[in-house]
């Protein structure tokens, strides 16, 4: 009767039928089914012998496993629990093997993930951004799924590349360079993992700060603290608290905007509070102190610059020399470049010479051999703080060891290598030279600043530096103009008229209102230089003009300096106008002019801006009294020269100390004349006019020879002067 219900010529062994009858008693066959589920049952183990017996594999190992299992149910009584236990025992073993080979594809995919970074890392240097955009994307489509940072920063990294394609102008690569960012912070779920989210928005963050993209670094870095909390992982929120302060930084230099350097400072200070390395905290203290200075730089503040001088010199105790040279070298020149300005707002000169040592040691570690391209920066910075000190100096030696680091700067900072550091350091160059200059008898450092002026005019154009241009434009119109001065002709002055005319022209007013304004004082400058060598009036009245609109913008409210220094040059003009009126009113306008310039430019915040304005009003003083006849006046001229020439300030510059000798000698020679001054007082008058005149030689301003001479000529020729040296007044005179 059961062998009725087996399958037909299956020859099945009594052990297997007892085996699958107690298989049919563990189901609990219902039983009118009994004969079906048995044949079902005997039906499938022959099929199950019949693949085992057809079926062979190609590893040995698994093979005998599957030989075991076809033993055991071969037997009288088939063992099905033993083939079952073989069977899972070969599938292990496949699994296991399959996984091991899994695991070499995944490493060999990684391998190769690799390789295409690497392929990608050499595109973008040799600045093939395109190129390597697709070998960043394909690394990262190489990886295994579950590799997600690594995905995630080659897909960052294409991205970044993308932006910087797009930057030429491609708006399709800066689109896809978009969407590569969100496909990789999509690699991380922000409900279910909090902390990678976060992380990846910080990476996500440095990436387009490395390319320039600060305001999406900014949005970035403020998504990752929403998660990266100082609650949750306060190491982790300082991180991201520096590095959002660096960014704000960059986009306060960019865009010269105080609010983002103040921003910068409140993140930096942020980050302190939480930072724990000493190195991590002599970075961010180091960065703080950039952003205070670059603030008070912006808000001419030098409590603000004191801060940030002290706060450099706590980064310098966390970071000591032999621990991080590198970051140290860089720390010393930026505290070189703090005391620097710090000593430009100064009378003394106490802190350039301590920027001067700063720089000095920078230079001990980022030595030419290491870091050519840091040495390179710092040997500008040096030349920068050494013609800040050179300038308040009457001699050319800091100066011209300002020209010797420049010109060591620009032996590695070449225009192909470094375009934009080249341009600076022929700027900064063209700075010293200029300066040199006034202090020589000849032209020749004139001349080679004009050379390296428009040398930094080929890469800083209006387009793409539009404040460094003008910038440029200014010190090569006061160049030209310096040269003008010194040389016989109207040439030079002419080509300075001619270029900053052409920087008024070129300079949108509401665009630029600042440097619009100072390109309009520049060309008054140049057209009152020009107006003094003319007999007439007109250049001199086009000067007043330009004064006037460079004061529209130009209010005490808003730039209270530059107003100030265009009110005092706007006096001059008026004086010379009034030289060639006979009435007082140009005369008027210009002591006006002069008193509303002293307002804001004094001793302490403006010494040689200060004395200047002094002596032009010691010459007004002067000339107003003798139309007016009013010896107060004279007088009051004369001491106010006096006053400038005593030991107090010496250090003005040689040129003020001479015209304010010059004016003396006038006003003693016009009280004399009057009859409130002693004939003997002509003696101090000559020795007044003999002094303007070495003052003047030495600093090769033939003009003003010329007028010393001329003063000279004019007190030999008094009758008090040849009564009392008769035939000797000659010798007495001539140096």
């Amino acid at each position: 009767m059961i062998a009725a219900m087996l399958p037909e010529g299956s020859r099945l062994q009594t052990g297997a039928i007892a085996e699958f009858l107690a298989i049919l008693g563990e189901r609990e066959v219902p039983p009118d089914r009994l004969r079906e589920r048995l044949a079902e049952i005997a039906s499938r183990f022959v099929e199950l012998q019949e693949e085992i017996a057809r079926f062979r594999v190609s590893d040995p190992e698994v093979q005998a496993l599957r030989d075991q299992a076809t033993s055991l149910l071969a037997g009288r009584i088939p063992d099905l629990d033993g083939a079952r236990a073989q069977l899972e025992a070969a599938r292990a073993l496949v699994r296991e093997k399959r996984e091991a080979v899994a695991r070499v594809l995944a490493d060999q995919q990684r391998e190769e993930s690799a390789l295409a970074r690497e392929q990608a890392l050499l595109e973008a240097s040799r600045l093939n951004a395109a190129r390597a955009a697709e070998f960043f994307l394909e690394a990262a489509e190489l990886l295994p799924k579950e590799d997600r940072k690594a995905r995630f920063q080659s897909m960052v990294s294409a991205g970044a590349m993308l932006f910087t394609v797009g930057r030429g102008g491609d708006q399709a690569s800066l689109n896809r360079g978009a969407e590569l960012f969100e496909e990789a912070l999509a690699l991380f779920d922000r409900s279910k993992s909090w902390r990678k989210w976060g992380a990846a928005q910080h990476d996500l963050g440095s990436a387009l700060a490395d390319i320039g993209e600060y305001e999406k670094a900014v949005a970035a870095y403020g998504l990752a603290l929403e998660e990266l909390t100082r609650e949750r992982s306060p190491q982790d929120w300082a991180i991201v608290q520096k590095n959002l302060g660096d960014a704000q930084f960059r986009l306060g230099e960019r865009d010269d905007d105080p609010a983002q350097f103040e921003a910068a400072v409140i993140a930096y200070q942020l980050a302190l509070q939480e930072e724990r390395s000493p190195s991590g905290r002599a970075a961010a203290q180091a960065n703080l102190a950039s952003a205070m200075e670059a603030l008070a730089v912006t808000d001419d503040n030098i409590d603000r610059l004191k801060e940030a001088v002290s706060t450099f010199r706590k980064a310098l105790i966390d970071l000591p020399r032999g621990r991080e040279p590198h970051n140290w070298a860089l720390t010393q020149n930026n505290l070189g470049n703090a005391l620097r300005a710090l000593g430009e707002r100064e009378r003394g000169n106490a802190h350039l010479e301590e920027a001067v040592a700063a720089i000095r040691l920078a230079l001990e570690e980022r030595t030419r051999a290491k870091n050519p391209a840091g040495w390179a920066r710092v040997q500008t910075d040096l030349g920068d703080a050494l013609q800040t000190l050179g300038s308040r100096e009457k001699g050319p030696a800091r100066l011209e060891e300002a020209v010797s680091a420049y010109r060591l700067a620009l032996e590695v900072r070449t225009r192909g290598h470094d375009a934009n550091g080249w341009a600076t350091t022929e700027a900064n160059l063209a700075v010293a030279l200029k300066r040199i200059g006034e202090r020589e008898t000849g032209t020749g450092s004139f001349e080679e600043a004009i050379v390296a002026n428009r040398r930094a005019l080929e890469v800083f154009t209006r387009e793409s530096s539009p404040a460094t241009w003008f910038t440029i434009q200014k010190n090569l119109s006061e160049t030209l103009l310096a040269i003008g001065r010194r040389q016989g002709g109207n040439a030079r002055i002419e080509e300075a008229v001619a270029v900053t005319r052409f920087a008024v022209e070129q300079t949108n007013r509401t665009q630029f209102p600042d440097e619009w304004a100072q390109a309009q004082h520049e060309l008054g400058d140049a057209l009152q230089t020009l107006g003094e060598r003319e007999k007439g009036a007109s250049r001199l009245e086009e000067a007043v003009s330009a004064y006037r609109l460079a004061l529209e913008v130009r209010t005490r409210e808003h730039d209270a300096k530059g107003w100030a220094k265009t009110q005092a040059n706007l006096a001059v003009a008026f004086q010379r106008l009034g030289e060639r009126e006979i009435g007082m009113e140009r005369l008027e306008e210009a002591a006006e002019a002069n008193a509303l310039a002293t307002e804001v430019l004094t001793p302490e915040s403006a010494l040689s801006d200060w004395a200047i304005i002094q002596t032009n009003a010691a010459e007004n003083l002067l000339l107003r009294g003798k139309r007016a006849g009013s010896n107060g006046q004279i007088k009051e001229a004369a001491d106010l020269c006096r006053f400038l020439l005593q030991e107090t300030y010496g250090e003005l510059a040689p040129i003020t100390r001479a015209q304010a000798s010059y004016f003396l000698a006038l006003a003693i020679v016009a009280m004399v004349e009057r009859g409130f001054a002693a004939q003997d007082e002509l003696e101090v008058a000559i020795e007044h006019m003999r002094l303007a005149a070495d003052g003047f030689e030495d600093v090769g301003d033939n003009e003003w020879i010329e007028k010393a001479s001329a003063g000279l000529e004019l007190i030999r020729q008094l009758p008090g002067w040849r009564a009392k040296n008769g035939n000797n007044s000659d010798r007495e005179v001539q140096k």
